[in-house]
């Protein structure tokens, strides 16, 4: 194995003493240079200004160093995707990666975790992984082995099965990607219009029930304070994209329907949202009447007849 497959291990290989040390101990050589002291040979000496100018350009130079790993990350995801197109878009794949790379630095990701996003949304595979940044940062981007599928739909199925059940982390990644995907459908959308779904292989269902799919796999992650809020961000978009809304205000119910998922509707009366069936016969269908809405109206709405609901209950 070489020195840069033994990243993801326990000791490496410090260049700068060229003995295997710990990961704490490469920190804490780091730091005690950066502050001017000698780190080996005796407390409380101090390093000339010439020493702390080679040892530092040596640690700086150091595989290991997280700094200098991220950088190599960057660059190589920017050079890997020079010149190619993001899938159903036409804006430089790269930007996807840095998109996400953004998503993940808003949930306070460390270094390994910023890597492990950028070489997944960046499409890296999983040998050059190993091979750059060793085993650690191969378990958070690909930590299931899928066998292949000739239909789409059974991959697809599969995939979110192997997220719902993977690590914390590995989940953090997949929503950041995520995220950044419906960021840039979203712009075509608004942009296109229904235009934008020629542009893809699969037909619009398809994506719906994929990114709905992935929205359950990641559920748990709404119980994280630093992921919450880009879950949400991920749920409004997939809204605001695959959802459309009516709003028929003389039987006083809303109606939201997934494209290509189970119609839902919500009464005045009970102010949550349920499958259509389960609504009173006469409102299982939705009235030509009824009036095509936006989810931000929709969910203004909402608040409206909740807060009526409880002046009424008091």
């Amino acid at each position: 194995m070489n020195e840069e497959k033994e990243l993801g291990g326990s000791f490496f290989r410090c260049p700068l003493y060229d003995e295997d040390i710990s990961k704490e101990d490469c920190d804490s050589t780091v730091q005690l240079i950066k502050n001017g002291r000698v780190p080996r040979g005796g407390e409380g000496e101090w390093l000339t200004e010439k020493d702390v100018t080679e040892r530092s350009a040596i640690c700086l130079k150091c595989p290991h160093n997280e700094n200098m790993l991220f950088e190599r990350a960057l660059n190589h995801v920017i050079a890997c995707q020079s010149g190619q197109i993001q899938w159903g878009t036409g804006r430089p794949a790269v930007l996807l990666a840095l998109e996400a790379l953004q998503v993940l630095q808003s949930m306070r990701a460390d270094v390994p975790l910023l890597i492990g996003g950028l070489m997944y949304s960046g499409d890296v595979g999983t040998e050059e992984i190993e091979d750059l940044f060793g085993t650690e940062i191969l378990q958070l981007v690909a930590p299931y082995d899928l066998a292949p599928e000739e239909d789409h739909l059974k991959a697809w199925e599969a995939s979110q099965k192997a997220i719902r059940e993977s690590d914390h982390r590995h989940k953090l990644i997949v929503l950041a990607d995520l995220v950044a995907a419906l960021r840039a459908l979203w712009r075509d959308v608004e942009e296109l219009g229904d235009a934008v779904w020629e542009r893809f292989q699969f037909p619009m269902e398809d994506l719906s029930w994929y990114y709905s799919g992935l929205m359950d796999a990641l559920l748990d992650l709404e119980q994280d304070e630093a992921a919450k809020p880009v879950y949400w961000e991920a749920s409004a978009l997939f809204k605001d994209i695959f959802v459309s809304y009516w709003g028929d205000f003389e039987r006083g119910v809303l109606y939201e329907a997934p494209e290509g998922l189970e119609v839902f509707g919500l009464t005045k009366d009970e102010c949550r949202w349920m499958p259509i069936n389960e609504l009173p016969k006469e409102l299982q269908e939705v009235s030509p009447d009824a009036i095509p809405m936006r989810r931000w109206d929709v969910e203004e709405i909402l608040d409206l007849w909740l807060s009526e609901k409880d002046k009424a209950q008091r």
